[in-house]
């Protein structure tokens, strides 16, 4: 056996004389082999295309590996990093890439994937100041970005251009220019089920999270704080599903904090079919809380309100003539500023929410709780319970409306609790409970009205009052209300 004592003892073992040439050659292949792994153990040794970049890396970059980040970079006079390879992680390191915002400059990003890298995480950083954007993504797969920061853009925060599988996880953008977070369908592919969860976007100039163009299928949105964006055109907002030419079917948003952004808190635009928008706080956003104009949204379990102090919701949620087979339901919508739900579409359904002016020191609710106006066709109105508003509590335009199974409390001074409007036609009242309004319980100026099973009572003036022409459908009751005849037009009991 050779002498334990190095490389140099081995090579003169090896040469003695009783070795043969053909045993020197296969000791040689082995100890080459054990020296080949103890370098690769103590990672010395490197194989394929090479570990992470331990090198600094400069603006600009275009980065095939691993990559953290041991500076920052600032400054950078073009993009900032470049993603030039699939299934690579950057690691920012903590530290910040900063641009330079010029005026007619090409449009720099901070992170550049409009290449189209799949399966690459960026993380863990400072993104800031490029004139364009922070972060581009272009027909990429399973992207994950999180644990950024991201402040001062003219165009995006985070801008997915058609892709698949992306997630955009606890980051938090400020002031990113037109969008905070965008996802936008191309002609070159659609972008599906992407999720956007847990972020912090302020200060959009048009809204903080967009879906845009072309199709895009099944986004998830849930648990990011929305606010503070200000889109003088009117038609942005927090959360913005669809605008123009789009086919956006299957968005979910949830549990979203939206707040303090103008015109709405979430708008569902009319190229979006099946959104639903589920258990977010939305309050204190300028125009509707939910502004809806898909076909099939479903607006369910949110709380909606003003706080008086921080700004006014205008409306509750508003629902747009485009509109189709909305459901608004089991909502809490509370000191809305004209109105609670306001609809105007085809065959909306308004059932188990609950809306309160709930402050007599301010003005809300001042046209009602719940209004339907004459474009409106062929919805439902039911087991709603509609509190303190200082305008009426509900009101019906629209044709084809059963209005059933609702508590309205304590309308204004010299306003009804339900009240059918001369050209609504073919409305149901159906088993309404109606009571302590400054005018009537149920003021019916519709002959084209069937009243059945409804109670009014302790109004300031008539519990049912209908005009000549109204089918009585019996069983209604009032009492306690200010005029003696208590009913006109249908008969009380």
């Amino acid at each position: 056996m050779p002498p334990d004592d190095g490389q140099v003892s081995l090579r003169s073992f090896l040469k003695r004389d009783r070795i043969p040439q053909q045993r020197q050659r296969r000791a040689r292949h082995r100890i080459a082999s054990v020296v080949t792994v103890v370098l690769l153990a103590l990672g010395l040794l490197t194989v394929g295309t090479g570990p992470a970049l331990a090198q600094p890396v400069s603006c600009g970059a275009v980065l095939t590996a691993d990559t953290t980040l041991t500076t920052d970079l600032l400054d950078c006079p073009g993009d900032g990093l470049v993603i030039g390879a699939p299934g690579i992680t950057v690691d920012l390191g903590g530290h910040t890439i900063s641009g330079q915002i010029i005026p007619g400059s090409p449009g720099q990003v901070g992170i550049d994937n409009s290449a189209g890298h799949d399966d690459v995480t960026v993380r863990n950083g400072i993104v800031r100041a490029f004139d364009r954007g922070g972060i581009h993504l272009v027909r990429a797969d399973r992207n994950q970005l999180l644990d950024l920061t991201l402040d001062f853009f003219g165009e995006f925060g985070i801008l997915l251009e058609g892709g698949s599988s992306n997630r955009f996880t606890n980051d938090s953008l400020e002031r990113p220019g037109d969008v905070g977070i965008g996802i936008f369908g191309t002609a070159m592919g659609p972008s599906r089920n992407n999720v956007i969860a847990g972020n912090r976007v302020d200060g959009a100039d048009l809204a903080n999270i967009a879906l845009r163009f072309r199709t895009i299928t099944s986004t998830v949105i849930e648990n990011n704080e929305v606010s503070g964006s200000e889109d003088e055109f009117g038609f942005g907002g927090g959360i913005l599903v669809s605008f123009g030419e789009a086919d956006i079917t299957g968005t979910r948003v949830l549990r979203n904090n939206v707040h303090n952004n103008s015109p709405s808190g979430v708008a569902v635009g009319g190229s979006a079919t099946g959104t639903l928008v589920e258990g977010n706080t939305v309050r204190d956003n300028s125009g509707p809380g939910v502004d809806n104009n898909g076909d099939q949204s479903v607006i369910r379990s949110n709380t909606i309100d003003s706080t008086g102090t921080g700004g006014f919701s205008e409306w509750g949620v508003q629902v747009g003539a485009a509109a189709s087979s909305t459901r608004v339901e089991a909502n809490t919508i509370n000191r809305t500023f004209f109105v609670g739900v306001d609809d105007s579409g085809y065959a909306t359904v308004v059932t188990a929410n609950v809306m309160d002016g709930q402050s007599p020191d301010l003005q809300t609710g001042i046209l009602a709780g719940i209004v339907v106006r004459e474009e409106a066709r062929r919805g439902r109105i039911q087991g709603n319970q509609v509190l303190n508003q200082s305008g009426g509590g509900i009101e019906v335009s629209g044709d084809n409306f059963v209005v059933a199974d609702n508590t309205v409390t304590q309308a204004g001074l010299f306003e009804d609790g339900i009240r059918v409007e001369p050209q609504a036609g073919g409305t149901l009242l159906e088993r309404n409970r109606s009571s302590r309004h400054g005018d009537d319980g149920i003021d019916v100026d519709s002959k084209a009205t069937t009243v059945t099973a409804n109670v009014a009572n302790d109004n300031a003036d008539l519990g049912i009052e209908a005009v000549p022409g109204v089918k009585d459908g019996g069983g209604n009751q009032a009492s306690g209300n200010g005029n003696p005849a208590q009913c006109v037009g249908v008969a009380c009991t």
